[in-house]
């Protein structure tokens, strides 16, 4: 290549690395600003599941106290009932 002021060249060289850092630069900001929207997804997900889990807790434990209540709602039926028949025998 023919030049005929090397500090010509040496401008044109320097704009190319800059511009080669820049285009680093910018891919890393890229790169940064992707992890931390990732990151932020990631904590978002992590407390939607937390708030999930909680209610799934809550709605199992609702179900079992249902099924007791049911269940001592049929145990004092079912002694009623043998009160009932006891009564009866004895008259």
């Amino acid at each position: 290549m023919f030049v005929q002021d090397i500090g010509v060249l040496r401008q044109v060289a320097n704009r190319s690395l800059i511009k080669d850092v820049f285009a680093r630069d910018l891919e890393s900001q890229k790169i940064v600003g992707f992890a931390e929207r990732f990151g932020q997804a990631l904590a978002q997900t992590v407390r939607f599941a937390k708030i999930m889990t909680k209610a799934a807790k809550r709605e199992q434990e609702r179900i079992r106290e249902l099924f007791v209540k049911k269940w001592q709602e049929k145990m004092r039926a079912q002694s009623r009932v043998q009160k009932r028949e006891a009564e009866m025998a004895s008259v």
